[in-house]
């Protein structure tokens, strides 16, 4: 392979340069490893708890294509103690479902967890 233009070397237009700006300055964190651990462990709960409605949904959603398309029959119990049964559970779900998106609301971003690292909390 041959370098390009032969080797020779090409004139090119230069920029003249006038003045630079910089902010190169950095913060510098010191912490233990026990600690940082901590602090780690905490905010991956947290972050777990951001996903937390997935399943109070989704249980939902079932549990109201249920009540709207069933026709429950006389087994073990009467049809209206089996859709009292269905209307309670599609209750207890959506409060599961209000609960775990509070949490999901408040669960830590990565801003809180630089501030509780730079505290050491």
């Amino acid at each position: 392979m041959t370098p390009p233009n032969n080797g020779q070397f090409i004139e090119q237009e230069s920029i003249e340069v006038t003045e630079v700006h910089g902010d190169l300055s950095q913060q510098v964190i010191k912490i233990t490893v026990d600690r940082l651990s901590l602090i780690l462990h905490k905010h991956a709960s947290s972050i777990e708890e951001r996903k937390g409605w997935i399943a109070p949904l989704g249980i939902l959603i079932t549990i109201l294509v249920v009540l709207l398309t069933a026709n429950f029959k006389d087994i073990i119990w009467s049809p209206d103690t089996w859709a009292a049964l269905f209307v309670l559970s599609a209750g207890l779900s959506f409060l599961w479902l209000i609960k775990s998106l509070w949490k999901a609301y408040q669960s830590e971003t990565i801003d809180n967890l630089i501030e509780k690292i730079k505290k050491q909390e």
